[in-house]
């Protein structure tokens, strides 16, 4: 599958669900499990806590990898980089998540709203 393509969330639930099942796995996890990678559907604390992790990953990468994103997936087109920092952002599901990113989400808008 093409990396990060639409609908890898499918993919990734779909695999795991399967794998899963294969080994037995206790199938009351592998609802939850499948919860957390499905990204549409935040019924459990544990979805809404591994989304709101993610999102902030792509605010507070320091490695290297969100400008990696930014250029090999998003084409450094700056539009889709201010939509997916404001997608992100707006993820995050918890307010004291969404106040430690706040000051570098805010930069981060400056600096790619600049560019734009």
């Amino acid at each position: 599958a093409k990396l990060l393509a639409p609908g890898h969330e499918k993919i990734s639930m779909e695999l795991a669900e399967e794998y899963l099942k294969k080994i037995k796995f206790n199938r009351e996890k592998i609802k939850k499990i499948v919860e957390c990678i499905r990204y549409e559907v935040f019924r459990s604390v544990e979805a809404k806590i591994l989304r709101s992790a993610d999102s902030m990953s792509l605010i507070m990468d320091k490695s290297g990898g969100k400008e990696w994103f930014f250029e090999n997936v998003l084409k450094d087109d700056r539009k889709k980089i201010l939509r997916e920092l404001e997608k992100s952002y707006s993820e995050i599901g918890f307010e004291f998540a969404q106040k430690f990113v706040e000051r570098t989400y805010e930069e981060l808008l400056r600096k790619y709203k600049k560019l734009a």
